[in-house]
């Protein structure tokens, strides 16, 4: 969580956004108890605003956020994280009252945590699909890491939840590495993970079909443009 509250900060400067903007501007929820005494430490350090980490739950605790039917309850949940209040009282049970005013989070970046722990007849079942869901509901922007395996359409991630990722049409790849190690040393992630960016300002259509290889996806794609009637076949096929 720390290191990226830090290259956040570190972008920013690069950016020439003015200091006093950006020690006020970055927000975290840690994943435990330990993450929140490094980000905190991380927060110190920069000089960041330490109200603006999350103390009073963690990144699981807001998966307990539920409706009426036992559901996650995405839309609660983003009420919650948006309350105009410091960020380090806000509270999992707090009650939202219609017409209170919100805070806006320009974008949201992130690893969320990647599947539950606990013996479930030998299985930890995902939920970065869930942290995707609340990221997205959250903020217009969200750029995420997180396991590619729902871009085959596999892994334990709901069926109805992959297709409605690769037919999203405000979703895309941003980098894909086959090999989780290379990325998280100590991991093993089957199918490897993912980068990918949620905007709603940006329509790039939709994934698709998603494969390993950079080119052949892009030919994919121009190949459904060329049957949806969108693109002409000399764009496809160069001589």
């Amino acid at each position: 969580m720390g290191e990226f509250a830090v290259a956040i900060y570190r972008r920013a400067e690069a950016l020439g956004i003015p200091k006093d903007k950006i020690l006020d501007s970055i927000y975290s929820v840690p994943t435990s108890k330990l993450a929140f005494e490094f980000t905190m430490f991380v927060y110190e350090k920069l000089g960041l605003n330490v109200c603006n980490l999350a103390e009073q739950f963690n990144s699981y605790d807001l998966l307990k956020v539920k409706d009426e039917n036992d559901k996650i309850d995405y839309e609660k949940i983003c009420a919650i994280l948006s309350q105009n209040k410091p960020f380090n009282e806000i509270t999992i049970d707090d009650e939202i009252a219609e017409g209170d005013e919100k805070v806006n989070f320009d974008v949201v970046v992130g690893n969320p945590p990647y599947q539950l722990e606990g013996n479930n007849n030998g299985r930890k079942p995902p939920i970065y699909h869930s942290f995707m869901e609340i990221s997205y509901a959250l903020s217009k922007i969200a750029t995420l890491i997180t396991p590619a395996r729902f871009l085959f359409d596999a892994g334990q991630t709901p069926k109805e939840w992959n297709e409605k990722m690769l037919n999203d049409e405000y979703l895309q790849v941003l980098s894909y590495e086959p090999t989780a190690s290379n990325v998280f040393p100590e991991a093993e992630i089957k199918g490897g993970v993912a980068i990918t960016q949620h905007n709603t300002s940006n329509k790039v259509g939709k994934i698709g079909i998603f494969t390993s290889y950079v080119q052949l996806n892009g030919v994919l794609q121009k190949v459904e443009h060329y049957e949806s009637g969108n693109l002409f076949l000399d764009s496809i096929i160069a001589s």
